[in-house]
């Protein structure tokens, strides 16, 4: 990524069009500066606890499953079905409620998959306390 983006920055024809040409698809109003970095920040938050991690746990896959799926989930379920914004922001509720339920059934997947089901019964009776109170 460093080296694609010093290319980018060099103005190297015909690489660096190209580059940009593909950036184009992602960057926002965030990377308005000479250097785009939004892919940088991404890669750290969805990996830096899995290379900091000295074993596979929940808690090390944190960055991936909040940033790799929950937060992709977010902008999905916010941009297809976000009706109500919080108050002075572009989120919506709908979306908040997208990142906050597949961050939950992610890590519960995870931890099953990691420890075993055996021991997680008591994930079902969250999810139905959750489903009563719905």
């Amino acid at each position: 990524m460093f080296l694609f983006e010093a290319v980018r920055l060099s103005d190297i024809d015909p690489f660096s069009s190209n580059i940009m040409r593909f950036y184009s698809y992602f960057i926002d109003e965030k990377d308005s500066g000479t250097a785009v970095t939004s892919h940088f920040y991404l890669l750290l938050g969805c990996s830096i606890s899995i290379w900091t991690s000295s074993s596979l746990s929940v808690p090390s896959l944190s960055g991936l499953l909040t940033i790799g799926i929950s937060d992709a989930v977010a902008s999905i379920v916010g941009s297809k079905f976000g009706k109500h914004k919080w108050f002075g922001t572009k989120k919506s509720v709908e979306g908040t409620l997208g990142f906050t339920l597949s961050l939950f059934l992610s890590a519960i997947l995870s931890d099953i998959l990691i420890n075993g089901y055996p021991n997680h019964f008591i994930y079902l009776r969250v999810i139905n306390k959750i489903y009563i109170i719905l």
